[in-house]
């Protein structure tokens, strides 16, 4: 059990790792091309990850609160369609917290190092 967890753990912060490199290296190709400040590519992309983690969670809100899908699940007593929820629900909360790291470090590290 503690073996898995620590699996997990440690995936999720290749994945985040990965992210947060790319999306490093989309702002400085965009910032060599189109010779723009690197730092603030890297706050509009922070402001970007922080958008889109908002809306994954908006979006499975609203997929969790849809009446008629959740009446038609209790009526036809689907329990993996329940426990799908769940999971998708806990995958959404990790996707934002994913998100909302990356952006948030985007966003402070030019106020942080002072760099315009």
């Amino acid at each position: 059990m503690l073996k898995r967890l620590l699996f997990t753990i440690l995936v999720r912060v290749i994945i985040f790792s990965l992210l947060f490199g790319i999306v490093m290296g989309i702002c400085y190709l965009i910032s060599r091309y189109y010779d723009y400040s690197y730092m603030r590519i890297i706050e509009y992309a922070g402001m970007l990850l922080l958008v889109i983690g908002g809306l994954s969670v908006l979006g499975g809100l609203s997929i969790r609160s849809d009446v008629r899908d959740n009446e038609t699940k209790l009526s036809l007593k689907w329990g993996r369609g329940l426990q799908e929820d769940i999971r998708l629900a806990a995958d959404n909360r990790v996707f934002f917290v994913c998100m909302a790291l990356a952006g948030l470090i985007l966003v402070v590290a030019p106020l942080i190092f002072n760099i315009r």
